[in-house]
């Protein structure tokens, strides 16, 4: 939703499983841009948490993904804090 109520908010998503994954998916219901940070190689736990559709995707993660724009980020890296540095300053 491009003209949603919170349209000019970016919500940074670092939480995993289930509480921020659900505030961010109801956040991008109402416009915002939701940036979704995993980590690189393990991904958040909701993508094998619960069962999987007929392409293998856990159910949970295709439900609190949506509208997400997805990035892995290494943030305990000096690279990776910069970035997410850039990030939250934009």
């Amino acid at each position: 939703m491009d003209n949603g109520p919170l349209s000019d908010l970016r919500v940074i998503e670092m939480g995993h499983v289930i509480a921020a994954p659900m505030c961010g998916a109801l956040l991008s219901d109402f416009g915002a841009d939701v940036i979704k940070i995993e980590r690189p190689g393990q991904g958040d736990m909701l993508r094998v948490l619960s069962a999987r559709t007929s392409d293998g995707v856990g159910a949970w993660w295709k439900t609190l993904a949506r509208n997400k724009r997805l990035m892995a980020l290494d943030w305990k890296s000096e690279d990776g804090r910069a970035i997410l540095r850039r990030l939250v300053e934009n």
